[in-house]
């Protein structure tokens, strides 16, 4: 093998020439890597054999750690900072998924870490559990964020409920709420742009 020339011509290869490198056969022609990376893995296992569904389904992770990747210490400076940091990890979801972002007392990043994932729409929060990690991890500020598979972005009476509680309890710790951002694939909710936690 050449590698020079396959690292060069790398970027000319089709989604079905890059799938058939990494799992040794090409998908439908009716699919292409964005639908596929949205893909279960028992999905993607009714295309391929299981070693190789497996391969795909790793790879596409993959794709989606390295787009989170270096983002410690990062300021926070709007709700489009968070939306951006976090659309890899959640527009392809079919399930909800909630996460929480812990800052330091200059909204730089400390950690971001996945709190609870559910069904297609909704997911359990624990507000001691959050509360405790953010004084584990000296947080000033959290920002908690969750995804709406079904596209729309508006919040639930339910999200409305628990933004509160974690509030209140957090306030106890002496920690803000900087921003409740719901994400879905094209456009995002923030409760802080909207006034949610006045």
């Amino acid at each position: 093998m050449n590698y020079n020339t396959f690292e060069q011509n790398i970027d000319v290869l089709s989604d079905s020439d890059l799938l058939t490198i990494v799992a040794g056969s090409p998908a439908p022609e009716s699919l292409n890597l964005a639908d596929m990376s949205k893909m279960t893995l028992q999905e993607l296992e009714e295309l391929y054999s299981p070693l190789k569904a497996k391969r795909l389904y790793c790879s596409f992770e993959i794709g989606r750690r390295r787009e989170i990747m270096h983002i410690d210490l990062v300021k926070i400076t709007s709700s489009k900072d968070i939306y951006d940091i976090m659309l890899p990890k959640l527009r392809d979801l079919t399930h909800e998924e909630f996460w929480v972002i812990f800052l330091n007392r200059n909204n730089r990043i400390i950690k971001i870490k996945k709190h609870s994932q559910g069904g297609s729409v909704g997911t359990v929060i624990d507000r001691k559990i959050i509360a405790k990690e953010a004084v584990m991890n000296n947080a000033c500020g959290v920002i908690l964020v969750h995804n709406h598979p079904s596209g729309n972005p508006k919040p639930s009476n339910a999200d409305n409920t628990i933004t509160g509680l974690v509030k209140a309890a957090l306030k106890i710790m002496d920690v803000e709420v900087i921003d409740h951002v719901i994400v879905t694939a094209n456009i995002y909710y923030s409760f802080a742009d909207n006034g949610g936690l006045s």
